[in-house]
């Protein structure tokens, strides 16, 4: 069975409501096991385990939370080359930006060669270092967040076998249909032109 292992850090409580979210969204889906871990339990056996990441975090001075940092601290270099192409996102749980912190965490994962394959949820409340409600959206963004990670796995999206093929060149289909695009678009251009006085 597919394995999705959430991490997330919590201090006030909203990024923890949204993890309980995408918890409950990725448990939804038959066939992978949900493995929910707070930043501080997680270790790298876990991540080696895990066929995908959910990643939950704060931000904290425009950055990623602490306990989020530390995580990833312990786990980086033992799972370094180990855990290439699998599949990742996040959430984050900010006062009024989030890119900070999600531009933290896309890179470390990039580091790790891991594979985005949701731009994420950032939750803006507009309070900082405050409890306050969450919004049903934003619960519902993480839910489905949840869910698309668990879906694509127990689909097989995100295995190595479905990864985009990186395209440093032209397909020689598409090269060929380019170049007899130009080549009439040449010929054309060439026979409108009026032709020049004597």
């Amino acid at each position: 069975m597919k394995r999705l292992l959430i991490v997330w850090h919590t201090q006030f409580g909203c990024t923890g409501e949204l993890a309980g979210a995408a918890i409950e969204g990725a448990r939804g889906v038959d066939g992978v096991e949900t493995i929910a871990l707070r930043a501080h339990d997680a270790g790298v056996d876990d991540v080696l385990a895990a066929d995908a990441f959910l990643i939950g975090c704060s931000e904290n001075f425009g950055g990623m939370a602490g306990q989020v940092k530390d995580f990833l601290e312990r786990v980086y270099y033992p799972c370094e080359g180990r855990v290439e192409a699998r599949a990742w996102s996040a959430f984050v749980c900010a006062g009024n930006d989030g890119t900070g912190a999600m531009r933290d965490l896309d890179r470390v994962a990039k580091g790790l060669r891991l594979r985005k394959v949701h731009p994420g949820v950032v939750h803006r409340s507009g309070r900082v270092a405050l409890t306050h409600p969450v919004t049903e959206d934003a619960l519902e963004a993480c839910r489905e967040l949840g869910a698309t990670l668990a879906a694509g796995l127990a689909a097989g999206l995100w295995s190595r076998a479905h990864q985009p093929r990186p395209r440093r060149y032209l397909e020689p289909a598409l090269t060929r249909s380019i170049s007899a695009s130009l080549a009439v678009s040449i010929r054309s251009s060439t026979r409108s032109k009026p032709s020049a006085p004597p």
